[in-house]
């Protein structure tokens, strides 16, 4: 969530939850992301880098 934090000074942030998966996933439902306005994505929470 730094990250977000550090982009919201300057633009626009878009939270995300995961609610669905398939396959090999990076990610399990329920995890978030986080968008910033020029569509960079930061994946966040346990065992995410940030």
């Amino acid at each position: 969530m730094r990250q977000a934090l550090n982009w919201i000074k300057d633009q626009p942030v878009w939270l995300y939850t995961v609610i669905k998966t398939w396959g090999a996933s990076p990610r399990a439902v329920g995890s978030p992301l986080i968008a910033n306005g020029d569509g960079v994505v930061c994946a966040c929470g346990a065992g995410a880098r940030q």
